[in-house]
């Protein structure tokens, strides 16, 4: 149970970031064919890109503990934003236009 609770603590900008786009982009492909699937293949391309540069970053801090992680997460968090707002572009302008 501790482990499980640590991972969760680890990855807490990921859990988070997962959560809102759920909520902001959960009906954003439904009207297209197959919408569902596209919308879990979108959910699948965020998240993966965000929990990967999570765990990189996490063990990046892990290794250099004497360097200072809150500007780290600060340009995390920033960069996938871009990365989520970048992908929801090149699905909806892109792939079904």
């Amino acid at each position: 149970m501790e482990l499980i609770v640590e991972k969760i603590k680890a990855f807490r900008y990921s859990f988070v970031h997962l959560l809102m786009t759920l909520l902001l982009f959960s009906r954003s492909f439904l009207d297209y064919e197959n919408g569902i699937y596209v919308t879990l293949a979108f959910f699948l391309l965020i998240n993966l890109t965000c929990f990967t540069s999570e765990y990189f970053l996490f063990r990046y801090y892990q290794k250099n503990k004497e360097k200072n992680s809150n500007k780290g997460y600060a340009i995390f968090i920033s960069v996938q934003v871009f990365y989520t707002l970048l992908i929801f572009l090149l699905f909806k302008l892109v792939l079904f236009a």
